[in-house]
């Protein structure tokens, strides 16, 4: 008794909106790189590091030009000095006539009005009150002297103080302008990479297409062969595969 096997051939098809869709996700992915990878290198042109500001110049010039000699305090002097040292000196003066009309006074009622004693008297007083009196016009205008070198020093001392607390306030402008430089690398870095995660997004979207995709029917119909792989390295660069 003899049984004959029948044996059924099953075949395998490319589906055609499978390569449709093979064709149109895998033709976007490439356009994609290309249009990415086709744009000129754009590095960022802004200024990284913030200069020195006219704040922080001003500062230094003032510094710079804040010389100060003390051997020449003119501009220190006070300018009523003279007026002082004057008056002293006509005060010498009066009280001297009134010190030799006495000794005329004195040498009349004695008699020797006019004599060598008198005269001798007179002399002495004379040069008695001109030693005081050069003396006191001396200190005054030592002290005057002092006075001017102590505000020359403090002169240049406030301006070294105004030059500092000028720096300062220009070491903050230049800091808010360092940070605004950097928010602008920040944001060119941002855009940067924006673009590139977009071009990411799209082709793990159309990655992720293929990958549902069924690429062969048999001829009973059924549906096999899901997807493609893609993939990316920076050595290789953008791949694409069969599942």
């Amino acid at each position: 008794m003899a049984f004959n096997k029948s044996k059924t051939k099953s075949s395998q098809t490319l589906d055609p909106w499978a390569k449709n869709q093979w064709e149109t996700q895998t033709r976007g992915m490439q356009d994609a790189v290309d249009q990415y990878t086709a744009k000129p290198f754009n590095p960022y042109q802004g200024e990284m590091v913030a200069g020195m500001n006219g704040t922080e110049t001003n500062a230094r010039d003032m510094i710079a030009n804040n010389t100060y000699d003390p051997s020449n305090v003119s501009k220190y002097y006070n300018p009523y000095e003279k007026d002082v040292v004057d008056a002293a000196g006509a005060y010498y003066d009066q009280s001297l006539q009134g010190n030799l009309s006495q000794n005329n006074a004195r040498a009349t009622q004695a008699g020797a009005f006019g004599g060598s004693r008198h005269g001798v008297a007179d002399a002495e007083l004379m040069r008695q009150s001109t030693m005081d009196k050069s003396n006191m016009m001396a200190q005054l205008r030592y002290q005057g002297y002092n006075d001017a070198q102590n505000v020359g020093f403090q002169d240049a001392a406030n301006r070294r103080a105004d030059a500092g607390m000028l720096a300062q306030m220009g070491a903050t402008e230049r800091e808010i302008e360092q940070a605004k430089l950097l928010a602008s690398r920040a944001e060119f870095d941002r855009q940067a990479a924006d673009e590139y995660q977009k071009l990411m997004l799209q082709l793990q979207t159309r990655g992720g297409i293929l990958n549902s995709t069924p690429m062969l029917v048999n001829s009973t119909g059924k549906q096999s062969g899901f997807g493609a792989k893609f993939g990316y390295s920076k050595e290789g660069g953008f791949s694409f595969g069969g599942a």
